[in-house]
């Protein structure tokens, strides 16, 4: 676990993800610290996003395509993420329903598979271990939405012991992280 963190303390944050970096509010205001972008504003960013680091990663090995990924996926502004986790999602052939960017009641989009069946989606950009409590929390909100079969928690961070054995206890839940992460967006 600490190799990890080593290995991302070396990436260097290419200069064309400036450009995507979230904006602060001067004054945070409801737990709100970013400016939220506009939805076509932000769909548009994450798409380039993802065929930068498609384009981009092609001649590297497994283990440094999911270091880059995960270095560029933490700078990039939490709304974009969103955005790129669901156009991977399409890209699979899932049908996906994007929600409100703030005060979304934890939920970042809804996935629907082939046979119909409707999983949540919650978007995370941690650089360290993963929140046990935010496990918890989005665990309670797919038991909450009668009609969800499932849902995807997707992060950038390192899932801890706690958080681990939560997502055996919970059948309903899958995590993705690293390597499922890197496969998400390389397809």
């Amino acid at each position: 676990m600490n190799d990890a963190r080593n290995d991302m303390s070396r990436i260097t944050i290419p200069a064309w993800v400036e450009r995507y970096r979230p904006r602060y509010l001067k004054y945070p205001r409801n737990g709100r610290r970013f400016v939220t972008p506009k939805k076509k504003e932000a769909m548009r960013d994450a798409r380039a996003i993802i065929m930068r680091l498609r384009r981009t990663s092609r001649g590297m090995m497994s283990e440094e395509q999911t270091t880059y990924m995960l270095a560029v996926l933490r700078a990039i502004c939490p709304f974009i993420f969103e955005e790129l986790l669901l156009h991977c999602l399409e890209d699979l052939g899932f049908g996906v329903k994007r929600s409100r960017y703030t005060f979304d009641g934890g939920i970042d989009g809804i996935v629907w598979d082939d046979d119909e069946r409707k999983i949540l989606l919650q978007a995370k950009r941690y650089s360290g271990e993963i929140n046990p409590q935010h496990v918890l929390d989005f665990s309670d909100v797919i038991c909450q939405d009668e009609e969800a079969v499932g849902g995807l928690l997707i992060h950038t961070g390192i899932t801890c012991i706690r958080s681990q054995e939560l997502r055996e206890h919970f059948s309903h839940l899958d995590i993705v992280e690293g390597c499922g992460l890197r496969e998400l967006v390389i397809q």
